[in-house]
This record gives C-alpha cells, structure tokens and sequence, in this order.
C-alpha cells in the first residue's frame, strides 16, 4: 500500500510538472538586436505615430506586434526591389513576439509596459502607447523594415517603415506602401 502511495505521489508530481511546461515555454525571448534599436532611434522620431504623443513620456507596448500579418502586404517590387528581402527577414523574425528592452536613445522619456497594461479592445483606448515589430533586416544589413502603431483615445494608425545604413548611420527611407491604416 505505502509503494502504491509513493508511485501515485510521483505520478502527480510529474503530471503537475508537466502541466507547468508550457507556461514556461510562453515567456518571450529578450529582444536584444543591436541594429534594431538603431533602427528605431533612427526612424521613430520622424513618424507620424510617435508625434501623435507630443510632450509626454512616450508608452511603448513591450511585447513587439507586427501588421495583423504580413501575408496582408505585398512583397515590395519594381522600385523598391532592396527592401524586399528585409520584409521578407520582418515576416520571419515576427512569427512570434519577442520582448524590447529599455535600449531606445530617443530625446524623450518612454515606459516600456507589459500587453495587459493596456486595454484589449482599441474600441476605447483611455491611453496612448506605440507598438512595434521586431526589426527584419536584409543579408548585409543595410536595409530594415519594421511595423509601428500607434492607439490614442480618439484616432490610431499603424504602417511598415523602411530604413536604410548610410556610412554606418541609419536613415528613413521613402517607401510608398498599401500597408497601413488610419482611423
């Protein structure tokens, strides 16, 4: 009786064990990508959606949120043919969320809060707060794109950026692209 006791209270343990796992498996992995926090110091400054939040301290979601999906944008051709493998890089890296870090260098103060700080539905957003992509980079890493949008209380927006490394500094780039939204 006292092994049958002791095999059940293993047993348990284990099943208890297991059932934890996948909770541990959900914790996001630190995005920690030099490049892209060039990026953004880079091309954050000049977008519309952090000049919606004028004067205060800048709240940024910390999970990165990509479009919807990718799959809702063309790939970039014809002109814009060098910013075609970094979107296909962003695609990749933003298959699933990774974690920013307090590595910004922007000119104004920002928090970084956790998704559940905000409110689940932008029907009603009480704050304003940026999310952002992961960065998704060419081969040489010359060439980024990455997502920003932005929720207020009574407007929002979101669109793909493009930047591109200039004698080893990071600059906007002009990409006309259907990939963004106003309200």
């Amino acid at each position: 009786m006292k092994s049958v006791f002791v095999a059940f209270l293993l047993a348990l343990t284990f099943f208890c064990y297991a059932q934890e796992r996948p909770e541990e498996e959900s914790v996001l992995r630190a995005y920690g990508d030099e490049d892209a926090y060039q990026v953004y110091d880079a091309v954050l400054p000049a977008t519309r959606e952090m000049n919606q939040q004028k004067g205060s301290t800048l709240l940024i979601q910390q999970e990165t949120q990509p479009l919807i999906t990718a799959s809702d944008c063309s790939r970039p051709t014809d002109n814009y043919v060098n910013i075609a493998p970094a979107f296909d890089q962003y695609r990749e890296v933003n298959k699933k969320p990774l974690s920013l870090q307090s590595k910004f260098k922007l000119d104004r103060p920002y928090e970084l809060k956790p998704t559940a700080y905000f409110p689940k539905s932008y029907s009603r957003v009480p704050l304003h707060y940026l999310t952002l992509s992961a960065v998704g980079f060419n081969e040489s890493r010359t060439v980024a794109v990455f997502y920003v949008s932005d929720h207020c209380p009574s407007c929002g927006s979101g669109q793909l950026y493009a930047a591109q490394k200039k004698n080893g500094k990071w600059e906007p780039m002009t990409w006309l692209n259907e990939c963004g939204w106003i309200s």
